[in-house]
């Protein structure tokens, strides 16, 4: 039997994907797990206000259906049902439906352990979830568009189903209508049923990281109710049919296109401010006495494809934008063996945006990727509440677990311009940090002393200044460090400020038994006014920067970055960075050309060469042909005659009357393209004026 997405449906909805979660069970599960079931879903239904994205600006707070559509994994399937004419007041996603009725104090009975279990992760993650009958289905079932002669069954009713409208079907049946708003009455799950073909519906950019995470829980909470066979799979654009095959007894998922390993259920639980998912058999025992610490336990790494050797490979792992091996002759031995190594990278959530000096790690990891070993992606949620002070001079403010939530939206989305997310294992270290007792912290800080911390450079700085230490920055190479036992990692990647923690992650895995990751750690990169690139000083160029915005950041570089840039954040061969340094060196390349050609490699690889050609175009366009760029924003003012000053504080441009005037007298305001330097000047506007403030600021102007 088939699963399949129809191709008038795609073409309409191209971003629609599903996540497909196929269990058959020996026996139907029992009175035991009916009541376990039933509790996880009462669980689910209570904790669902703290699950709900924060409101919106204009959003009625009091209004909780309101919230509820507001949350982004709701507004989503109301703006796509929207796009197929369908009312989604009148005939609400299944989510929708679900989550309204919960938070209106409305009760979710308990229907069977199956049922119960489907709606319980319907809820913790806000995901629309269905559940079909295999053994009721008499043919294929898609997601289409329905067709003339298409019926729909329920409440002992058979209706047709006019054409043109998204639905689950079967033939001729329609089993779920209007994609997912309500379920025929033929496949209802009863008491009775073992074989089972679980939906989970989304769109990619927008929900297909909670779609795929929800699948993974599901799958790991039918695996807790006995003897079964389970398997994964997910349809979109690039797969639209799979065969749904009756595999082994529980086994390793069949992830086809379900590229997931680990335990994401905290990473996209938190996303929404949800808390752990507690699943029978794994919970910790407070009343079991523990003389010594345990290993946190992960789940097991997944079956993967054959690791290269390749000798080209390994040396542009271990040479390219590398400062720091320990131990090289250990990593060159384990990578030249064909053993498939778990990598690990640390990534804290201080700020919502990733720049291209933090992604030459990223960048380091897909080089490793490239040979086939395993990216294990640690997002630092527990770890950013307390930032890693080993590049800072001053004590770093707590971040509250609120912005850390925020800042951690889109990191999934950035890493992936770098990363290949569809074989890399995210975790999210508060799964194993928020588990330890303060016994455990004791167990950890014993093997460390307070010299080893004191003595790091930027620590040793602010003890000689008398400048405050916390004692919570201490604690963060044993978080790090702990990080690399939980997930028993081979290889540690980073930056050069990152010596110590990485080191405290060997150190914690010989306590723990385990063989000592080796490290790789790669060189600062500089911003671009030569300090360390940091998003706090402002001196970063961001990978999810608009193109001409990246372009022409890269193009105010100093001459003296160009060649590092190229070597750490571009995927240049370096045969051809060698021949550049040596033509900048020897006079024979001109620096603003191979500048320009950095600033197109960088654009290329986080926007495409589409978008860099256009950024090149442009920047070339303003900045040597002394032309406007093609897309001005457009400012109302009044028709009234008014100061140069002014007008260019009321358009935004400048940010005060003085910084106006300074500019004015630079001879860096043209209006019309004609320079003012009179800082007392005055202009009548018109439609379609143009002013242009500094080097880059253009804005036409519309009389209103």
């Amino acid at each position: 039997m088939q699963f399949f997405l129809g191709d008038e449906l795609l073409a309409r909805a191209p971003e629609y994907m599903v996540a497909l979660v196929v269990a058959r069970f020996t026996n139907a599960p029992g009175a035991a797990a009916a009541e376990w079931a039933a509790g996880l879903l009462a669980d689910a239904a209570a904790t669902l206000p703290e699950r709900l994205a924060p409101p919106a600006p204009g959003v009625d707070a009091t209004n909780p259906v309101a919230l509820v559509r507001a949350d982004p994994r709701v507004a989503v399937w109301r703006e796509a049902m929207q796009g197929f004419a369908i009312n989604p007041n009148r005939y609400p996603s299944s989510i929708e439906a679900l989550a309204s009725r919960v938070v209106k104090g409305g009760q979710v009975p308990s229907v069977t352990a199956l049922v119960d279990l489907a709606n319980a992760v319907a809820l913790r993650h806000v995901v629309p979830l269905g559940a079909h009958d295999l053994d009721a289905l008499p043919a294929d079932l898609g997601v289409r568009l329905s067709r003339a002669g298409d019926t729909f069954a329920t409440d002992g009713a058979t209706e047709a189903v006019p054409p043109g409208e998204p639905v689950y079907a079967a033939g001729r049946s329609v089993r779920t209508r209007r994609w997912i708003w309500r379920q025929a009455d033929q496949g209802r799950i009863t008491a009775q049923t073992t074989r089972l073909l679980f939906p989970i519906d989304g769109f990619h950019g927008q929900t297909d990281g909670v779609v795929l995470a929800a699948a993974q829980d599901l799958y790991d909470l039918l695996s807790s109710l006995g003897p079964a066979s389970l398997a994964l799979y997910r349809l979109d654009a690039g797969c639209r049919a799979v065969e749904l095959v009756d595999i082994p007894n529980v086994t390793a998922p069949d992830i086809r296109a379900l590229p997931i390993a680990g335990d994401l259920r905290a990473q996209f639980a938190r996303l929404a401010g949800a808390p752990q998912v507690t699943i029978p058999g794994t919970s910790r025992a407070p009343e079991q006495e523990q003389k010594t610490m345990t290993e946190p336990q992960t789940a097991p790494p997944r079956p993967a494809g054959e690791v290269s050797t390749d000798e080209a490979g390994i040396r542009e792992v271990l040479e390219r934008g590398v400062e720091i091996i320990e131990v090289r002759a250990d990593l060159e031995k384990e990578l030249r063996s064909g053993r498939r190594l778990r990598v690990k990278l640390g990534i804290d959530p201080t700020g919502p945006r990733i720049h291209i000096g933090r992604a030459v790690t990223l960048r380091k990891m897909r080089q490793f990727q490239r040979l086939g070993h395993q990216a294990v992606l640690i997002v630092g949620d527990m770890t950013a509440l307390i930032g890693d002070a080993s590049d800072k001079d001053a004590e770093r403010p707590m971040l509250a677990s609120e912005q850390v939530r925020e800042n951690m939206r889109t990191y999934v989305q950035q890493i992936g311009l770098v990363v290949d997310v569809d074989k890399a294992e995210f975790q999210y270290n508060s799964t194993w940090l928020d588990a330890l007792s303060f016994k455990d912290v004791i167990q950890l800080a014993k093997h460390f002393s307070v010299a080893q911390m004191i003595q790091r450079e930027n620590f040793r700085n602010r003890w000689d200044e008398g400048e405050r230490i916390g004692l919570h920055e201490l604690l963060y190479p044993l978080m790090q460090g702990y990080d690399s036992v939980a997930i028993k990692a081979d290889v540690e990647l980073g930056g050069t400020d990152q010596l110590f923690n990485v080191m405290a992650g060997r150190k914690l895995q010989e306590v723990f038994e385990q063989k000592p990751q080796n490290i790789l750690l790669t060189g600062m990169v500089l911003g671009l006014d030569g300090r360390k690139m940091s998003t706090s000083w402002g001196n970063g160029v961001f990978i999810n920067d608009a193109p001409v915005d990246q372009y022409g950041k890269m193009m105010s570089a100093s001459d003296d970055l160009i060649v590092p840039y190229l070597e750490s954040c571009t995927d240049v061969p370096m045969t051809e960075v060698r021949t550049i340094a040596a033509d900048l060196q020897s006079g024979k390349a001109h620096p603003k050309e191979v500048k320009k050609f950095l600033a197109w490699q960088i654009v290329n690889l986080y926007h495409g060469a589409d978008a860099a050609n256009f950024a090149q175009a442009e920047f070339e366009k303003v900045f040597e042909q002394r032309s406007a760029p093609s897309d001005i924003p457009a400012v109302t003012v009044p028709a009234v005659e008014t100061r140069v000053v002014d007008l260019l504080l009321a358009t935004g441009q400048a940010p005060s009357k003085g910084q106006a005037r300074r500019v004015i007298e630079q001879g860096g305001v043209e209006i019309d393209e004609q320079r003012v330097t009179d800082v007392n000047a005055t202009v009548l506007p018109r439609d379609g004026m143009l002013i242009k403030f500094g080097r880059r600021s253009f804005v036409r102007l519309q009389v209103g």
